[in-house]
């Protein structure tokens, strides 16, 4: 049996530029992995089949579903796999965890069923499930161009504490970019801001070139979200942003004593609290929920 974590993503910068021919969006994001996981164990067996406990959802419509038959069809093999998910990463939340199942089951059936493809070949495959899986082949910080296919490996943004509040909204992403409005969004800050704090491994100039475009439809919508910016920024965080499409919202802090007093200050509520690091590639520590006895485990 092989055991792989799945992690979760923020956006520490992401502007949408246009909508394409095609119904895609260009977009320009900052992206990085951070230490809260899916948990996703891999058996061979006789055919594929995938087990997510929790999730109401066919097995077919799951993309780690869909990522082990691309896998199977691509290898032109005789394979199968008993796949199961224990889910930690919210839904909805722009946290990427269908997509980050998906990467994490292409890299374990690629070794399980010793493929020996590269991870260029791997995020080909990846394209074809989704935008965001090509990224979570790489992990860690990365720059993601195009529709966020195009990927470029950026400084490590390392031993950064994020406060993640989850408020148990499930948003579509193709609603929030659908109601995108590209004359009425005025983009405040350039990516080089962003770009020049990780260059410098400088928290402060990170946290300064944070920026979401999506957040002016979210908002409006979910005005929860900006509430919980809100509340983060004042209960000391460096800067607080949502994710994605949201519906989570993180804060930067300096350190991991700094995130837990901020954890504690935004306790209550119908909310989901949780405190992780940021991840560098092949780095997996997983930290659970906040208050669910921050149990702390490694892959």
């Amino acid at each position: 049996m092989i055991e792989l974590y799945a992690p979760a993503k923020l956006n520490l910068y992401l502007d949408v530029i246009n909508k394409r021919l095609d119904g895609y969006h260009d977009i320009i994001s900052v992206m990085q992995t951070v230490g809260l996981y899916d948990v996703i164990y891999l058996e061979a067996a006789e055919k594929i089949k995938l087990e997510c406990p929790g999730l109401d959802l066919p097995p077919e419509s799951n993309l780690a579903y869909k990522a082990a038959k691309l896998l199977l069809e691509y290898a032109n093999k005789d394979k199968g796999a008993a796949i199961k998910i224990d889910k930690h990463i919210p839904l909805g939340a722009g946290l990427g965890g269908g997509s980050s199942d998906a990467a994490s089951v292409l890299t374990g059936l690629n070794q399980l069923w010793e493929l020996g493809l590269n991870n260029h070949e791997l995020m080909q495959l990846g394209e074809k499930l989704g935008a965001d899986v090509p990224f979570f082949i790489i992990g860690g910080t990365c720059l993601a161009e195009g529709i966020g296919t195009n990927i470029t490996p950026l400084p490590n943004l390392c031993n950064v504490w994020f406060v993640l509040v989850y408020p148990k909204i499930n948003i579509s992403t193709e609603w929030v970019y659908e109601n995108v409005k590209f004359e009425l969004t005025n983009q405040t800050k350039t990516v080089k801001i962003m770009l020049d704090g990780l260059k410098d491994t400088d928290v402060v100039t990170v946290s300064k070139g944070c920026y979401n475009r999506l957040e002016d439809v979210t908002i409006k919508a979910y005005p929860q979200v900006k509430t919980i910016k809100d509340e983060l920024m004042d209960a000391g965080c460096l800067a607080a942003l949502m994710s994605g499409s949201g519906s989570c919202v993180f804060g930067i802090t300096g350190s991991r004593e700094e995130a837990e007093r901020v954890a504690c200050k935004l306790k209550g509520g119908n909310k989901d609290i949780f405190v992780v690091r940021s991840e560098e590639r092949n780095k997996h520590t997983c930290f659970l929920p906040y208050g669910q006895g921050g149990q702390e485990y490694s892959g």
